[in-house]
């Protein structure tokens, strides 16, 4: 079976491996090209040839730029998922600091108000019975 551009790219689009941003593209075509330029240069050593030698640098400098921006592309990565649990953290922080107490408070008030209104009934029965 053989995959047209399309299709493969509307499959990586649906599982998500599609790059979608500027730098995740350039990465990945700095990558390929890297690995072209690799794959040319072991083909140039196998036959001999004295331009294989010469790649040895562009394979380098193309290798050290795509890894200077998928670490870029991976900082991104994390930096949203530790904001997110970050994120969810504070909530639940406000929550406990803004919320909880005013429960509390309202719990308590409730409690007292209950207390005091039994107390008052109690004295109205007891002074009505003398």
């Amino acid at each position: 079976m053989q995959l047209s551009y399309q299709q493969l790219r509307r499959r990586s689009m649906e599982v998500g491996l599609w790059p979608e941003g500027r730098i995740s593209r350039i990465a990945c075509y700095t990558l390929a090209l890297a690995g072209g330029l690799f794959l040319l240069q072991s083909l140039f050593d196998l036959l001999k040839v004295a331009w294989g030698q010469s790649l040895g640098g562009w394979v380098a400098f193309l290798a050290f730029i795509a890894a200077i921006l998928f670490s870029i592309l991976a900082f991104r990565w994390l930096k949203v998922r530790i904001l997110w649990r970050l994120r969810n953290r504070l909530i639940v922080t406000y929550v406990f600091i803004g919320v909880i107490p005013v429960v509390l408070l309202v719990a308590l008030a409730s409690i007292t108000i209950y207390l005091f209104a039994g107390q008052f009934a109690s004295f109205v029965v007891t002074s009505e019975i003398k």
